[in-house]
Order: structure tokens, then C-alpha cells, then sequence
């Protein structure tokens, strides 16, 4: 569930692969697996493509990802092949990468899950290049707020996640913004503290949209996109509501306590 960069291309394993194309992606898949399968899988991406362009209204810039700049999907057999094939921490289900030098080819990687890989891995994943097209590249996103877009596309995630925080902020347990915005999950090793980022990333976010709507937080990504700084863009946007970040943190923990 992170992105970060590499040079890709096509998976250079012979015979392992077998791919299904669609209109903006192309599965990989091992050999073994079933067409069947594989096409659920590009039915599913092609579904939340046009659910997460239109949520951020990146859609009506241009019809991306088609042809040559297709994303590709590989999807490995088991989660032993997948961690010594990406070097991903061992907690991680997949990952989201664009080439360096290459910008139109971007890459998924994970491994054949449950349901979980439908219903939160795969729209998670796009929402990092979706989001990564929008804002830019070359922009610099806190991780947080990064990875609590993505998972407002997981289906029961912020269900689950708000009585989580509720529980963190009355031990007094959470983390401070200033730290959750200076921190990167790649450098936690503790399986409860990757969880409590992910949740209250996801739970701030949720918050944003929730009380201040999706407009204002439309507008927020934008001024991102023209390369402000998170904090910056922040009172900008919502010039009345925030003037620091801690600000946005105060009112983010009365919302969560009501």
C-alpha cells in the first residue's frame, strides 16, 4: 500500500505470465491461475477507474491510461513470490509504481488474496496513481494524506476505522499532525504502529471531506497541484476554518470525540 518509484516494464519471466488486457490496464498473472479470474480482476479495475477519475474530476482533463500508457496489474501467486520479487515490508499486500524515466508506464504489484484484494488492495493502488496524475509527480504529498485518499476507496474501511480512532484519541494514544505529517510508513516496523497511521490518516481525511464537503476538498488537491505546500493549501482553502495545521488537528479531535 505505498508508492514509490522504479524502472518497469514488462515482466521478464517467460513462460510465468499469462496477461488479459482491458481497456486501461493489463493483468499479469501466473499460468496456473484461471482466465476467468483474471478477467474479474480487469472488470474490477476498469470499475474503479471510472469511479475514482470521476470522485476527483480528473476525468475531464483527458482519456488517460489507454494504449501504451495501459497500468499494468501484476498480480503474483502466492505472498512469499511477491516480497522477494518487490522487496516490499513484509506487512504490505501491494504496491503502486511509476517508472522514473518512462512517466506513462505505471505498475500494481501484489499477490493473489481473498476478497480484500478486490475490495480494498486494487482501488487502493489506483487511487495512488490516479491521485500521483492529478497532483503531479513531482509534487511532494505527505504520505498521510497520500494513503488516506486511497483508502476512502476501500469499501467498509472508514466504517471501521472511526470507532478505532474514537478508542486512540480517548487513550490519548494517537499521534500529533505535526508528527503523523513528517512521518513514512516504510520506516515503521510495528505492525500497531502502521495500523494507527493508516486509520488516522484515513480518519483526518474523512473528516475533511465529511464535515467541509468534497468540493472544498477537490480545491484543496488542486492547490496542491499548483505547489503549495500541504500546510499552505490548507489555510488557502479553507481560510476559515484553519489557520495551522494544528488548527485542523484541534477540530479533527472535537469532531472525533461528539
Amino acid at each position: 500500500m505505498i508508492l514509490f518509484f522504479f524502472c518497469a516494464g514488462e515482466p521478464a519471466y517467460g513462460d510465468y505470465w499469462k496477461k488479459e488486457r482491458g481497456t486501461h490496464f493489463i493483468v499479469w498473472y501466473s499460468s496456473d491461475e484461471s482466465p476467468v479470474w483474471a478477467r474479474s480482476v480487469l472488470r474490477a479495475a476498469e470499475t474503479y477507474y471510472r469511479r475514482i477519475a470521476k470522485n476527483i474530476n480528473y476525468s475531464r482533463f483527458r482519456n488517460f491510461w489507454t494504449w501504451d500508457e495501459r497500468v499494468n496489474i501484476v498480480i503474483y501467486q502466492n505472498k512469499e513470490t511477491f516480497l522477494n520479487n518487490t522487496k516490499q515490508p513484509a506487512w504490505s499486500k501491494g504496491g503502486a509504481y511509476r517508472d522514473e524515466s518512462l512517466f506513462k508506464t505505471k505498475m500494481i504489484v501484489t499477490y493473489k488474496q481473498e476478497q480484500n484484494f478486490l475490495d480494498g488492495v486494487l482501488p487502493h493502488e489506483i487511487s495512488h496513481l490516479i491521485l500521483g496524475d492529478f497532483i503531479g509527480w513531482d509534487k511532494s504529498i505527505p504520505r498521510w494524506f497520500n494513503e488516506g485518499v486511497a483508502q476512502l476507496q476501500e469499501s467498509r474501511k472508514t466504517r471501521i476505522v472511526r470507532p478505532f480512532m474514537k478508542k486512540m484519541i480517548a487513550r490519548n494514544a494517537h499521534w500529533p499532525l505535526r508528527i503523523l505529517m513528517q512521518t513514512e510508513v516504510r520506516d515503521l516496523e510495528g505492525t500497531d504502529e502502521v495500523a494507527l497511521f493508516y486509520a488516522q490518516s484515513l480518519s483526518i481525511i474523512d473528516f475533511l471531506i465529511s464535515r467541509f464537503g468534497s468540493n472544498k476538498f477537490g480545491e484543496l488537491c488542486v492547490m496542491l497541484k499548483r505547489g503549495y505546500d500541504f500546510e499552505t493549501a490548507l489555510t488557502k482553502v479553507y481560510l476559515f476554518d484553519f489557520k495551522t495545521a494544528e488548527d485542523l488537528e484541534k477540530k479533527w479531535l472535537r469532531y472525533m470525540k461528539n
